[in-house]
């Protein structure tokens, strides 16, 4: 092990000399990254460094923020040959005296980040307080633990290997930003995280470089890609609904995952219940306009879904206005706030949500008889709330999913609730397996939802043209097909966001239990295909903006 002390300064000439005088005593090495100061501070640094051999001021050529200032002050440290940095501010918030812990606490876990936890005083303004409270708790969100005490400190012991590593694969952003993020990534990267309590005090009159407009919007990007960082990875509970097209270290996220996707839910459920959807306003708009501006083709997608709604009467009327930049932005938007609505569910606060019904008694009645039926959804609202029919009326509900990991998810809905009656399928396009264990669960009276408004990936799945919303799109045939073999009720299964907090289950007969004549199957198929389209038509004009297919449906291919 072998620390040293690291301070990013910029403009504090008149308590950085103070800073020093009280580390002096502790015998390390000290790095001062001058992120382009004035020419009174450079003068102070450049004096200090004379005085005092074991200090080492490096220059920046001009000021790049706090970010950019530490991200040179880990590279130079590393370079140094030191091991850890013990990071302090320099405009005299944090107690010198408190380095021997941190230097402790590296002693015990090398490899750990060790932040500072403030002890405050009555100095400090309740506006940060209350942002700091804030800020822990996406961090917790995001991390899938409470690890982290406080996520803003700028006193902490830094591992200066792994850091730089990360530093080389990601960006953490220049500015106050800078420090969240690095805490969120290392945590992600499975570095361990220890704790130190310190006092921190707010000198009367101090410099403060902290931009309340700028900076808080920064914060605010890095707890939403954060946030949504941690609900597309989390296995189970999205079942496959979002997946990220790369992900550059995946046993990090797996290991991450497997600490505490339930927990994490329950800390959503916790979260709502505690402060209510306000707080969580921001960050869905944020990642909404993060979607936005990073993966245009989610645009793209939502702008050509949208110019179809306007293309019919009825989906004027629900449009309002011809669909634009601000309302690809909602549509993006309510996607996100489903994300979170699933997020509290799963995670145990039912009672926050208003469930109405239409056309519900139909499942109610094939329950009572002891019969299974064939549920054929869409990516319309949000179909994980059929969990709400399955727990409240005692449904046992099984969702086909087109990945290979359904053990996982099974267990996944058992840690949340030992009372949960759904379970997932895998479905293979080229296997007769899941079609077995989709009669076999249909056969004891349960029900089997598959999702029938996109087409599986990979060469030889059945799809079909079809008008849909006036063009021509790709249709699956399997679970049409599939419904004709089975012999069982067919209904279509939706359950769509009404107002905030608030759903609507819906479902519609479409055919009845008897089996159909093999010669007959391919004809039948595409008469409850065409059912079916017309009753997603219908929902999509009146809810236009909660059908989930975020790219080009019209003329992709499968």
């Amino acid at each position: 092990m072998n620390p040293c002390l690291l301070i990013p300064i910029y403009d504090h000439k008149d308590e950085i000399r103070g800073v020093l005088d009280g580390l002096a005593e502790f015998g390390l090495p000290c790095l001062v990254v001058d992120d382009g100061s004035d020419s009174e501070t450079r003068a102070v640094l450049d004096a200090a460094e004379k005085d005092c051999p074991w200090v080492e001021v490096y220059h920046r050529d001009r000021n790049g923020g706090r970010g950019a200032a530490l991200t040179t002050g880990y590279r130079f440290a590393l370079d140094r040959g030191f091991s850890h940095a013990i990071q302090l501010d320099a405009d005299g918030q944090h107690d010198a005296s408190d380095v021997p812990q941190f230097i402790e606490a590296i002693r015990e876990d090398p490899e750990a980040l060790v932040l500072g936890t403030p002890v405050f005083d009555e100095t400090v303004p309740k506006g940060r307080l209350y942002g700091r409270q804030l800020s822990r708790a996406m961090v917790w969100a995001a991390t899938l633990s409470f690890d982290v005490s406080d996520p803003l400190c700028g006193f902490r012991g830094v591992p200066l290997a792994a850091t730089v590593e990360l530093l080389d694969e990601t960006d953490l952003g220049d500015h106050m930003e800078f420090d969240p993020n690095l805490v969120i990534r290392l945590h992600w990267a499975g570095v361990p995280v220890r704790n130190v309590p310190t006092r921190v005090v707010y000198n009367e009159g101090g410099l403060s470089h902290f931009d309340m407009v700028a900076d808080n919007v920064r914060m605010s990007g890095v707890y939403s890609r954060a946030l949504l960082g941690m609900l597309v990875r989390s296995p189970g509970w999205l079942l496959g609904k979002i997946r990220p097209q790369t992900d550059p270290r995946p046993t990090d996220w797996m290991r991450m995952a497997e600490r505490g996707t339930a927990g994490a839910l329950r800390f959503g459920a916790w979260f709502h219940e505690t402060f209510g959807r306000r707080p969580m306003q921001g960050m869905l708009w944020g990642i909404a306009i993060y979607f936005y501006l990073f993966h245009r083709a989610v645009g793209r997608g939502s702008r050509q879904y949208l110019d179809r709604i306007w293309a019919s009467p009825s989906g004027r009327e629900s449009l309002g206005r011809p669909p634009g930049r601000l309302m690809v932005l909602r549509h993006i938007h309510s996607f996100a706030v489903g994300i979170y609505d699933r997020l509290v569910v799963w995670g145990g606060a039912l009672d926050s949500y208003h469930v109405d019904h239409d056309g519900s008694e139909k499942i109610f009645e094939l329950a009572e008889q002891g019969r299974g039926a064939l549920l054929l959804g869409a990516h319309l609202g949000s179909y994980e709330m059929l969990w709400f029919l399955s727990r409240e009326y005692d449904l046992a509900v099984n969702v086909v999913v087109y990945y290979q990991n359904a053990e996982r998810v099974n267990q996944f809905f058992d840690s949340i609730s030992p009372d949960v009656h759904i379970r997932a399928i895998s479905l293979d396009p080229h296997s007769v397996n899941a079609a077995f264990q989709i009669k076999a669960c249909i056969d004891r009276g349960e029900f089997v939802v598959i999702l029938a408004d996109r087409v599986a990936p990979g060469p030889g799945v059945r799809a079909a043209d079809a008008s849909f919303l006036g063009k021509t799109a790709r249709f699956p045939m399997g679970p049409f097909l599939l419904a004709g073999t089975l012999g069982c009720p067919v209904l279509m299964a939706m359950c769509v966001r009404t107002g905030t907090a608030r759903y609507q289950t819906v479902l519609r007969p479409l055919r009845d239990a008897g089996r159909i004549r093999r010669d007959e199957r391919e004809n039948r198929a595409q008469e409850l295909m065409g059912q079916y389209i017309s009753i997603l038509e219908t929902y999509c004009e009146q809810y236009p903006l909660e059908w989930f297919n975020f790219f080009e449906f019209w003329g992709a291919e499968p």
